[in-house]
């Protein structure tokens, strides 16, 4: 028993160490959550759904006034790090892609939930890499998807899945 190394012991141990490095964030995410920290939204936490492998999560942004709901794909595992629930108060991140851009005429989202296939109206408040439209709520767009400069007002439809980003709140 002397003569084992550490490492041995662990080898045998029932619980075998988690796997660190799929919950590692890259450097991509990382700059993502900082340069977004202050344009990401505050909301609760409405839906969870991880019956297709990836965890699907849905908020509910806005105060007692307006509401949006918005759905994205955990894109770093950090939902289910934390262990978020139902009802739980978070800050996020969504990332989406816009198809199909047009010059709109309003603010809004069919169906008030940000989903694949929903068509958004807003006006573009900052362009560049990320493209912000308020439409409510200050929705992230991938700025390669919907070419528009600041004070346009935009229609499109979402492409797929956003990808959200749990930003740690202290």
């Amino acid at each position: 028993m002397l003569d084992e190394r550490p490492a041995d012991v662990e080898q045998r141990r029932p619980h075998p160490h988690p796997n660190i490095v799929s919950t590692v964030l890259d450097f991509d995410q990382l700059a993502f959550i900082e340069k977004w920290r202050q344009r990401a939204s505050r909301g609760v936490v409405i839906a969870l759904d991880g019956t297709r492998g990836d965890i699907i999560v849905t908020i509910r942004a806005g105060e007692l006034g307006e509401r949006l709901d918005m759905r994205g794909k955990d894109a770093t595992g950090a939902v289910r790090k934390a262990r978020l629930a139902i009802g739980d108060r978070v800050t996020m991140a969504i990332e989406y892609t816009a198809k199909d851009p047009t010059a709109g005429s309003g603010a809004g989202v069919s169906g008030d939930l940000v989903a694949p296939g929903a068509v958004v109206e807003g006006t573009v408040s900052a362009s560049g890499d990320i493209t912000v439209v308020d439409c409510g709520a200050a929705l992230l767009v991938k700025g390669d998807s919907l070419p528009a400069a600041v004070g346009d007002v935009v229609r499109f439809t979402i492409a797929d899945e956003g990808r959200a980003y749990l930003i740690p709140t202290r």
